[in-house]
């Protein structure tokens, strides 16, 4: 009776982590990308909110430098502070918002916040591009736009869909309440 708990218990741990292992490399692309922390944000208001980077680089160093496009028609944004980071303000042409210093080590995250002024296009998705620099040098470019109804990219863009505007401010994650 024993024998048989044993490979009864030695069947089910097997199927316990083959099940985890299914988990995890479906979970894996979504962990993949560099998202918001708010999908909808009221057109032509202001929105506070985070964007995710979910690890370092793919080439299991740190990340040491964040660069945001704003979208167009945008013309100021605030970055979050960060200790051990430097956040910069470029509004010579596109704003651009970048960060440096870190680094975010390759198996950790962190959010980069950011509160900027939404255009006022209700029904318009606004994307957010951005470029992810490594210790090594390398970049990897979030800035592919996903095609309506397409498949996704391998690298999109952090995007956020503007609605009608209801005269508030958005802050923080999706379902706060405004600060």
């Amino acid at each position: 009776i024993e024998a048989a708990f044993a490979r009864a218990e030695d069947h089910a741990q097997t199927v316990l982590a083959g099940a985890g292992l299914l988990l995890v490399g479906l979970a894996a692309p979504a962990w993949a990308h560099i998202e918001p922390t708010v999908e909808e944000a009221p057109a032509g208001g202001f929105v506070t909110f985070a964007l995710v980077v979910p690890h370092g680089c793919g080439d299991d160093t740190g990340t040491v430098k964040l660069e945001v496009q704003v979208p167009d028609g945008v013309e100021s944004a605030t970055p979050q502070f960060l200790p051990g980071w430097e956040a910069t303000v470029d509004d010579a042409g596109p704003v651009v918002v970048t960060w440096e210093g870190g680094p975010l080590p390759h198996d950790q995250f962190m959010e980069f916040g950011l509160s900027v002024p939404m255009p006022d296009t209700p029904g318009e998705t606004v994307l957010f591009p951005t470029i992810q620099t490594c210790e090594s040098g390398d970049e990897v470019s979030w800035i592919e736009a996903t095609p309506e109804g397409g498949e996704e990219p391998e690298h999109p863009a952090p995007a956020i869909a503007l609605t009608e505007s209801d005269g508030e401010h958005t802050h923080g994650e999706e379902g706060e309440e405004p600060a």
